[in-house]
Formats: structure tokens, C-alpha cells, sequence
């Protein structure tokens, strides 16, 4: 092989990484619309099948372009839960990206929970961990949040203020690479997720059940009283590419495959000339 065929190999292996999926959710909510706006039992690729509340001690509101949820004492629970998202199959890794707040009225661990798994339900209650990959919690604290690692127990510092927040999710067999925020390459091991606020690579956590596949989300807050806003929720998947010694073999052959095809295109030219 050449030398030039070669570094073409390298050049591909080094922006593979870039690759990315379909868009599997994509929602920005507007305070001109009212909340039955953002659900249905029979969505769009944008909607929720339900965004609801147990009893009236939480409401959900549109205010101010975000999604709202305020919880007071001793009250009930509430949600989205979007089912078969992109109205699709399972996918082998998810990056989730959405701006979070919450202000809390008093300490509450794992106050609310956002899921990915399969076989989840739009009932105003957590789902089975047996139906759950991957989930990450928040806490509210006296004026803020943090980010939870339910599985170790582990938190974030504590935020009070909105917060733009990317979590990567790999469910693909392997180790995958990906664009992380702080403008690097990160690497991501099989049933591991990380989970960013900005540039910041807050916490990494591993998969709840490995075995379970990715087609739903699901959010509750179900503990502790304060006020939840979400905004620009989005759901992407994410095509699985493998560490870097494998990655340059793979653009090694795509480069030999692309050079047949020239041979065999070039050759085809010059019989019909």
C-alpha cells in the first residue's frame, strides 16, 4: 500500500469520530403554546406521548420557553415520558442534550430521575430497573441542584443557576469515541455514560441493566419540593465508532475500497469510450 493511500487512511480514522445519527427528539418549548401543545398519545417525533401529574400538589406549565414543574410538600409526582422515539427501533448509543434548573425549597436526594431503557410506561411512577440502561438523578438543594449517580451514589457540585448539560450514552458492544463539549475526543467503554455541564465532565457512570436496549425516555420528579424547568430538549443516536487502532484499519479498508471503486469506475469509463 502507498504511502499516500496510507495517510488517507489516517486522515479518515482521525475524523471518524464526527459520526453522527438521526435526530430522535428535538423539542423547544414557546410560552405562546399551551402544554397539550407538546403531547400525544399518538406523537409527532417531537412530542411527548405524555407529560402529566399525579394529583395537585405538582403542576406542569409552560413558563417563560421552558417546560415547568413545581412540586410542593408531602405532593404527588410528574413527568414526560416520550415511548419508540423517532418512532424507531433500538440505537446503540444516545446523546441527550437539554438545558435543566431547579431550585429547591429544602435537601431531597434523587428528588427527580431522567431514564433511557425500553418498555417504560406514561404512569406517574419510576419504572423498573430492569427496563432501565442508563439514568441519571438531581437532587434538590436549599436554592439549587445537583446531578446524581444513582448506581455509586455519587454528586455533582451544586448548581443554581440554568445549565446546559450533554450526556452521552453507549449501548453499541464496544468502546466508542465521541465530540465531547470541552472540544476534545472522549472515550466512552460499553454500558458507560458521561454526563457534561458546559466544557465540564461532571460525573461517569455505568449502565443500570447493561442487557436492556434504548428506545424510550422517561422523566419524574417524585421527591422533595422546588420548581424544575427543562428546555431544548434533545435526543440524538450516535454511530458506534471504535478505538483508535481498529478505527485506522476500518479507514485503512475504506480507503482500498474507495480506490477499487475509482480502478473499476475508471475502467468501466474507458471500455465505453
Amino acid at each position: 500500500m502507498s504511502k499516500k493511500l496510507i495517510l488517507a487512511a489516517l486522515m479518515i480514522s482521525a475524523s471518524a469520530e464526527h459520526c453522527f445519527g438521526d435526530i430522535l427528539f428535538d423539542q423547544s418549548f414557546s410560552s405562546g403554546q399551551t402544554l397539550t401543545t407538546y403531547f400525544n398519545a399518538t406523537p409527532t417525533r417531537d412530542q411527548f406521548n405524555s407529560i402529566a401529574t399525579s394529583g395537585t400538589g405538582t403542576v406542569a406549565s409552560i413558563v417563560n420557553d421552558d417546560l415547568r414543574f413545581d412540586r410542593t410538600l408531602g405532593a404527588n409526582a410528574g413527568g414526560f415520558t416520550r415511548l419508540a422515539l423517532n418512532n424507531s427501533g433500538n440505537f446503540d448509543a444516545v446523546k441527550g442534550t437539554f438545558t435543566f434548573n431547579a431550585t429547591g425549597t429544602a435537601a431531597a436526594t434523587t428528588a427527580a430521575v431522567l431514564w433511557l431503557g425500553s418498555g417504560l410506561s406514561t404512569a406517574n411512577s419510576g419504572p423498573l430497573n430492569a427496563n432501565v440502561h442508563s439514568r441519571i438523578g438531581f437532587n434538590f438543594t436549599v436554592g439549587g441542584f445537583q446531578v446524581r449517580d444513582i448506581g455509586t451514589g455519587t454528586n455533582s457540585t451544586i448548581f443554581t443557576s440554568a445549565q446546559t448539560f450533554s450526556w452521552f450514552v453507549n449501548n453499541s458492544g464496544a468502546s466508542l469515541l465521541y465530540d465531547a463539549p470541552d472540544s476534545t475526543i472522549a472515550s466512552l467503554a460499553n454500558d458507560q455514560w458521561d454526563i457534561w455541564s458546559g466544557g465540564v465532565r461532571l460525573l461517569n457512570g455505568s449502565a443500570t441493566t447493561a442487557s436492556q436496549s434504548i428506545t424510550d425516555v422517561k422523566f419524574l420528579v417524585s421527591s422533595g419540593t422546588g420548581t424544575i424547568d427543562f428546555d431544548s430538549f434533545q435526543l440524538e443516536s450516535i454511530t458506534a465508532v471504535p478505538e483508535p487502532t481498529s478505527l485506522t484499519l476500518l479507514g485503512i479498508a475504506g480507503c482500498m475500497g474507495l480506490a477499487a471503486r475509482y480502478r473499476c469506475h475508471k475502467s468501466k469509463k474507458f471500455a465505453t469510450a
